[in-house]
């Protein structure tokens, strides 16, 4: 991967302490992992939009060159952050293109849903993380995998995640609104709407 468009930079949430979160409601990580999760997404979507008809997600031997130590901090990397698992191979919902969801109706859903952030961030935010969980869940039904295999689930939520992403990584105040609300996420948990 070329990092060179979302380059990963140091954040001091990486210095000293590291409080445990459990970000988008899926990963037990640290708020030190979260940037590099966030830049992960926006570089995967930026591939995806270059040739629409490859996975989402990298294959194995692909996303293992790219799990080292970044320069700057060498001490993050998606191996240290828990995100060794993100390749396609990992789950059969992980295996599909851009090309291949855009017609899908719970994508659509999400497009729509994840796309008004201003008239009212709340209600944006909620409608978003439960048209990404509604997406999410649908991929993994299609593709014939138990929601109960919770690293699929997270897998599959990622690739989900950055399907949404590559349709509007070119705006890039939507692209703060977004990352800003996925957080919400783990509100979300604690009620009736899992995204990861």
């Amino acid at each position: 991967m070329d990092f060179k468009e979302f380059p990963y930079e140091p954040t001091g949430e990486c210095i000293g302490h590291q409080e445990k979160i459990k970000d988008w409601d899926s990963f037990s990580t640290t708020l030190c992992c979260r940037n590099l999760l966030n830049d992960l997404t926006k570089l995967l979507a930026s591939r995806a939009i270059s040739n629409t008809d490859v996975d989402i997600l990298l294959p194995k031997d692909q996303w293992m060159e790219c799990i080292h130590g970044f320069p700057g901090q060498n001490s993050v990397s998606p191996a240290s952050c828990g995100f060794d698992d993100l390749y396609n191979e990992r789950s059969a919902c992980s295996r599909f293109s851009l090309s291949s969801i855009t017609e899908q109706w719970y994508y659509k859903k999400a497009l729509a849903s994840c796309t008004n952030f201003s008239s009212s961030y709340d209600y944006g935010c909620s409608s978003c993380i439960e048209a990404l969980s509604d997406l999410r869940d649908y991929q993994l039904r299609i593709s014939n995998v138990s929601a109960n295999d919770k690293k699929a689930k997270i897998v599959c939520g990622v690739a989900v995640l950055i399907s949404v992403v590559a349709e509007n990584l070119k705006n890039s105040a939507w692209i703060d609104d977004f990352y800003r609300c996925l957080p919400a996420s783990d509100a979300f948990s604690k009620g009736h709407c899992y995204f990861f």
